[in-house]
């Protein structure tokens, strides 16, 4: 799963002439200001279209200017906004844009710095979020006050498959509030980040109650870099031996030991699903028997192809390693 908006084509720089797009695309990058976002919304094709202005600095008033925009064309599928400021005026642009699109399906708000204030501000925007399919809301500084602005969102976009919610301050406690949304709405999200918070064993086992859950639709689960220990390793075991839908499971740079390493692997042999795992522990590879063939567990940290090819690779497992 790649959590990451793809690259767009860039226009030239403000006061430059526009060009059309070519006729296969309708992405463009704004240049930044007010009368650049003007200019590339009137040279974009009627299509698929996608507007990046990620990065850019724009002020809340030229985000609200550029949804206006976007509110009028009506075909727009992609709206990349992270790294710019989103305030007052962006976010009731964006509940009037939401409310009349029927073509948004993205919505990127990453390192908009919201804080908890500006996410319920966004959960009240998205309402009518029914287009709605991925919602990035990673590196906004969003702490457990924002988990119930989270369930809003959760409940209200129904047709929501993907939330990265990354970087954020959210705990064990917060996350059992998005857990709960995900399953009393039945919401068919297959993909959820969480990569970056600080979410411990109760959390975790929160989350692996969900996958116990027959027909949970989450296909990759990204949980690195959190507080999990080896009972929560051991948690996420016991829900896979049972869980029929995800096939990836992101655990590096949490605190497992080998125990834990080796105590999930006794619990996942019967899984037919789950085609990559990223572990770390305090060794470089650790080997688990899994029935009758072993499941090489690489480090991420460190690992390279040398410190894992005398290990069996019998398994149906892939060895993820960076």
């Amino acid at each position: 799963m790649n959590w990451f908006p793809s690259s767009f084509k860039e226009t030239q720089d403000q006061g430059a002439q526009s060009q059309p797009c070519p006729p296969q695309t309708t992405s463009w990058r704004v240049g930044g200001g007010s009368a650049s976002v003007h200019a590339v919304l009137q040279a974009l094709n009627d299509g698929n279209g996608q507007v990046d202005v990620w990065g850019q600095g724009l002020s809340d008033e030229e985000i609200a200017t550029l949804l206006e925009e976007v509110r009028r064309r009506d075909d727009v599928k992609v709206l990349e906004l992270g790294r710019n400021k989103v305030g007052p005026k962006s976010i009731i642009a964006l509940q009037g844009l939401v409310a009349s699109s029927q073509s948004l399906t993205s919505l990127r708000l990453s390192g908009c710095l919201l804080g908890d204030g500006g996410v319920h501000r966004v959960s009240h925007a998205l309402e009518e979020g029914g287009c709605l399919r991925e919602l990035f809301l990673d590196c906004n500084r969003a702490t457990d006050e924002s988990a119930h602005a989270l369930e809003r969102i959760l409940l209200s976009c129904s047709m929501l498959t993907s939330m990265n919610v990354a970087n954020n301050l959210l705990t064990s406690s917060g996350i059992a509030h998005v857990v709960k949304a995900l399953r009393e709405s039945k919401r068919s999200v297959t993909a959820l980040n969480l990569r970056r918070n600080s979410i411990c064993d109760k959390g975790v086992h929160a989350i692996s109650q969900l996958l116990k859950v027959k027909g949970c639709p989450l296909t990759c689960l990204d949980m690195a870099e959190n507080q999990v220990c080896d009972k929560g390793a051991l948690f996420l075991g016991k829900s896979l031996s049972v869980n029929e839908s995800l096939q990836e499971l992101f655990l590096h740079g949490n605190h497992l030991e080998i125990e834990g390493v080796r105590a999930m692997g006794q619990y996942v042999g019967n899984n037919s699903t789950l085609l990559r795992v990223t572990l770390t522990s305090a060794e470089d590879t650790v080997d688990v028997q899994v029935g009758d063939s072993f499941l090489a567990l690489a480090v991420l940290t460190g690992a390279d192809e040398s410190s894992t090819s005398a290990c069996p690779r019998r398994s149906r497992w892939t060895i993820s390693m960076s």
